[in-house]
């Protein structure tokens, strides 16, 4: 379960590695509230690998309401509008 955790935690910041480039480091003030945006990204992620493309969508829209960097403002804008594509999908198929 410890290897699973330290695997998901190297992903989160492979996927998001862009966000760190892209952007000097926020204040010390910002970091908390980008922290909490990383962790819904994050989340975002795990639930897009189940599934679970509601809550995905969910946590992708949290982390973009809270990002501080333009970089992880992005990448969850893309997550939703992925995860809005794919429940769209399925409701045209379910129709």
């Amino acid at each position: 379960m410890k290897g699973m955790g330290l695997c998901f935690l190297v992903v989160i910041f492979m996927v998001s590695g862009c966000v760190f480039s892209k952007e000097p480091s926020p204040s010390p003030g910002a970091r908390p509230v980008q922290a909490q945006a990383i962790n819904a990204y994050g989340r975002a992620v795990h639930y897009m690998g189940q599934g679970r493309y509601l809550l995905a969508r969910e946590q992708f829209s949290e982390a973009a309401s809270m990002a501080v960097t333009l970089g992880l403002h992005d990448d969850a804008i893309a997550g939703m509008m992925k995860a809005d594509l794919i429940l769209e999908r399925r409701r045209r198929y379910y129709e």
